[in-house]
């Protein structure tokens, strides 16, 4: 339930129950079987009282659902302990279970443990790299609430599976390295789990004997679906296709050795439903008179095609058919020449806004033609790692692509002449801009600091040998509305930090130094700059030492909540009190 704000005399009340509360635990002198949260078992040190054993106070004549309010400030193993303080404490602890989720991750469980989770306090339970006894996994059968259940590299075997295929409430369920096999699978899929919608098997031996089981079984109200890393290739990717799963709506088979028959038949099945697929880190490879189309999956509007070797065919029927609801189209680390630019191109993608063609050889002569062509929707560009140099800059600068508001043109081999395109050019809607491993100097950052990009929240400038002339031309110009800076692996020094921690650039919330050389001055400058909205400060690698650090520690950036000082040259024995002063202040501090 939403928690109200509370008033300061209701505040009040609920401290003095608090402490009520804790006063109870610990005057608790008699043992139970309680769930211990360390990672070995010790003995048990609570059991359940009686409401007749116990002196009646306050708290108790509370309304249960008030009781249960009021312990829902407790943390995750407080509330557990207080569950078996008395029948009454159990009654308000199971009402807030439903809402309340349970993580004993990295623990050691016995039997008795597992038994003890079997009593449904929780709706929610998660346990990750767990060491389960002989009969444990037996033991998750009576887990008869649960609702969303997550295993990772807990091998709970066949029997943990067969156990789980009767939790008929189960609506989510993430099985991640459990070595279930394919026996494991049989039973879950002919099981009772009529309300699951969800469920991942991600990481487990399956082969295409498993994916018919998924698909022949009682699974039908499945609406996503994970097998990533598996073995199921086209074989299971043709059960799963043509099953009884039509209700799906996400599925994801990356990295399952499918090749083009199995992407025609999930294509042309029974998907009708899905609107997310991912196929990515397949064997797909040249795609005949299918490339860019849908087939049967009419309301699909994300698909992820990247690192499947592909290169379409140069048939002219390529662009038969069209991806009439796609939103989202990946393409990175395949090989987009003239002919797949042009299908590209082309009035098929009418709702398309998302496009990545990272890694995929796209030279200028490709960028030309997606540029002049119809994607007139689309708002989000990623052609990070290609070689489109100064010559494709301009031709984005200058095309149809008026409506981007993102761009990545990370390691492009773009210099001064593609960077003033950029900024003279009609991006001007762009609201962030990758630029890190160029070759960008004086002339090109002068123009980009005065252009059209006004608009400019985000800008990624690392690894482009910016020393102090181009720090201050950068911040003489109109891109106060910046709230995120990336200069990582330049050439800063002390000099560009503090013309940095001068500036006008209040807006900041995220600014990223790293490995540059600013020192303990640099810092200082940094430390007592005003950014009243800062919340990330990246420094890692910036020979930074115990004056820099205490520096921080007097820090004037109210909203810091991110500090990475990793790798620079603070002693172990100030690192203590600096970690201790981060967790005063509420700042993650990575040393």
């Amino acid at each position: 339930m939403d928690k109200p704000k509370l008033t300061y005399i209701t505040y009040i009340y609920i401290k003095i129950f608090l402490l009520l509360s804790l006063f109870l635990l610990q005057s608790c002198n008699k043992e139970s079987t309680s769930l211990s949260l360390q990672p070995h078992l010790k003995k048990p040190r609570y059991e359940i009282v009686s409401d007749g054993e116990q002196e009646e106070i306050g708290f108790m004549t509370l309304p249960l659902e008030l009781q249960a309010y009021i312990l829902g400030f407790l943390d995750q193993r407080s509330f557990i302990k207080s569950s078996i303080v008395c029948h009454s404490w159990r009654g308000a602890t199971y009402i807030l279970g439903e809402q309340k989720a349970l993580d004993i991750s990295y623990k050691k469980l016995n039997d008795q443990s597992c038994l003890y989770l079997s009593r449904g306090l929780f709706s929610s339970l998660t346990l990750r790299s767990c060491e389960l006894e002989s009969q444990s996994a037996r033991n998750l059968s009576q887990l008869s609430r649960i609702k969303y259940l997550e295993l990772r590299n807990t091998t709970i075997g066949v029997l943990g599976a067969e156990a789980l295929a009767s939790l008929s409430k189960l609506t989510t369920l993430k099985l991640y390295t459990c070595g279930i096999g394919t026996s494991g699978i049989r039973a879950i899929a002919n099981g009772n789990l009529t309300s699951l919608t969800a469920l991942s098997l991600s990481y487990d031996p399956i082969e295409g004997a498993g994916a018919q089981a998924l698909a022949n079984g009682n699974l039908s109200s499945l609406t996503s679906l994970e097998l990533l890393r598996n073995k199921i290739k086209n074989a299971g990717a043709q059960a799963l296709a043509n099953g009884n799963l039509s209700a799906l709506k996400t599925l994801k088979i990356t990295e399952n050795k499918i090749k083009e028959l199995g992407y025609h038949s999930i294509v042309n099945g029974n998907l009708s439903s899905l609107t997310h697929l991912n196929l990515k880190h397949n064997r797909i490879g040249t795609i005949g008179t299918d490339f860019f189309s849908t087939g049967n999956l009419v309301n699909l509007s994300y698909l992820d095609l990247s690192s499947n070797y592909l290169k379409a065919s140069k048939s002219k029927t390529l662009a038969s058919n069209s991806l009439t609801s796609l939103t989202h189209l990946i393409l990175g680390h395949s090989s987009i020449g003239v002919v797949e630019a042009q299908l590209l191109s082309e009035k098929k993608f009418p709702t398309l806004t998302y496009l990545d063609l990272s890694y995929s050889g796209i030279k200028a002569a490709a960028v030309k033609i997606l540029a002049n062509g119809n994607l007139f929707t689309l708002t989000s560009l990623n052609l990070d790692s290609n070689s489109i140099e100064d010559a494709g800059a301009e031709f984005l600068s200058t095309g149809n692509l008026v409506n981007l508001t993102s761009l990545n043109l990370t390691r492009n081999k773009i210099g001064d002449i593609g960077i003033q395109a950029l900024a003279k050019g009609n991006l001007s809607a762009l609201t962030s801009l990758s630029l890190e491993y160029n070759s960008l100097g004086l002339a090109g950052i002068a123009v980009l600091a005065k252009g059209n990009l006004s608009s400019l929240t985000h800008l990624d400038l690392s690894r482009n040998n910016i020393t102090h002339v181009e720090i201050k031309t950068l911040l003489g110009g109109n891109l106060s509305f910046l709230t995120s800076l990336i200069l990582r692996q330049n050439s800063l020094n002390v000099t560009e930090a503090y013309t940095l921690a001068h500036s006008n650039f209040h807006r900041l919330v995220h600014l990223d130094l790293g490995s540059n050389s600013i020192g303990d001055e640099g810092a200082k400058a940094l430390a007592t700059a005003y950014f009243p909205n800062l919340a990330y400060l990246g420094l890692r690698w910036n020979k930074i030492g115990i004056i820099g650090v205490e520096a921080f520690m007097n820090t004037y950036l109210p909203s810091l909540r991110d500090l990475v000082l990793d790798g620079n040259r603070i002693p172990k024995e100030s690192k203590k009190a600096f970690l201790s002063w981060a967790e005063k202040e509420s700042i993650k501090l990575v040393v």
